[in-house]
């Protein structure tokens, strides 16, 4: 599911929905001028938009302690009520490329944020790092990750924690009347009001059937045919099946950004051996060709995957 945020720029929330985007979120804070209010809101919800909102005063807010924390939620607490959106998580913003020396800081922050509007809808908005110390410490239980900040200097690709709930890949686009973000929600529930708990689609539910007779369910996005994948050794193994099944099997039809980053990298290679060139495939190949698929991988996850693509140009090469 893809959605925008933005501040004070504001786009046509018509054409922003007409064009396929399916949530905003939105800031509440002292500033009215940025805030989301009651019109608005009205208009998203009639526009089939749902809400999703973030608490954000200065970029640094959060390393003021646990007394800063219990103030802000009270305060979007009492902003959100005047929405009319009770109950649902609160994103606060961590809106810098903060440092593990500033985490114990953070986490007192939003442990005041949690004594005010219970641990269950703290949500924190940062780097890979922050959500990731956050989700680890368990003082946020919504992660928003931002791109920003999340670049690994050593191996060259954005990293990405499986566990976000959404993830903002794209700053500063100008567009519909005003200027916003680009973000995906990676989870069916990731803080958007309205959402019904346990609603069924038929979108939501894949099986995936693998050579040896197994199979295996894997949630999709809330109302979009799209797969996202799961940490872990289903993950690697989903990434595997994709890596053998590309030379010669069908593939199941499933979207998914490592997925199709996959296959793109298997069309270049493919195009390579068709003309006569020898292809080996290793870690640093499967990040240069493309940096999606490392998200949430570690090494061994990806020397399978590499593996797995070695076996099969093996096999190619003896037929």
């Amino acid at each position: 599911m893809k959605g925008i945020d933005y501040s004070k720029s504001r786009p046509d929330l018509g054409a922003v929905a007409a064009v396929g985007y399916e949530f905003i979120c939105r800031y509440l804070s002292y500033d009215r001028s940025k805030n989301i209010d009651r019109a608005e809101r009205d208009l998203a919800l009639s526009l089939g938009l749902s809400i999703v909102l973030v608490w954000e005063t200065s970029a640094g807010r959060a390393l003021a302690g646990y007394r800063a924390g219990q103030d802000d939620a009270t305060e979007a607490t009492n902003q959100a009520r005047m929405l009319g959106i009770t109950g649902r998580p609160i994103y606060f913003a961590v809106d810098f490329d903060a440092s593990a020396g500033d985490q114990p800081a953070i986490d007192e922050y939003l442990r005041g944020v949690a004594n005010v509007i219970g641990p269950d809808r703290v949500g924190v908005y940062g780097s890979y790092w922050v959500i990731k110390r956050c989700l680890d410490n368990g003082t946020a239980k919504y992660a928003w990750q931002t791109y920003a900040w999340s670049w690994n200097r050593e191996l060259h690709y954005t990293m990405i924690d499986p566990r976000n709930h959404i993830f903002q890949y794209q700053n500063g686009i100008r567009g519909h009347g005003g200027e916003f973000d680009l973000n995906e929600a990676r989870q069916e529930d990731f803080g958007q009001y309205p959402f019904e708990k346990g609603r069924e689609d038929e979108d939501m539910i894949a099986i995936i059937k693998f050579d040896d007779g197994t199979t295996q369910e894997w949630i999709a996005d809330f109302g979009a045919k799209t797969i996202w994948p799961i940490p872990g050794e289903f993950q690697k193994n989903w990434l595997q099946e994709v890596a053998k099944g590309y030379f010669g099997k069908p593939i199941p039809q499933i979207k998914g950004p490592q997925t199709l980053a996959l296959k793109a990298m298997f069309r270049n290679i493919d195009a390579e051996v068709e003309a006569g060139n020898k292809v080996q495939v290793g870690i640093a190949e499967l990040l240069s060709r493309g940096s999606t698929i490392a998200g949430g991988l570690t090494d061994d996850d990806l020397k399978a995957i590499a593996e797995a693509v070695n076996d099969e140009l093996a096999r190619r090469a003896a037929s």
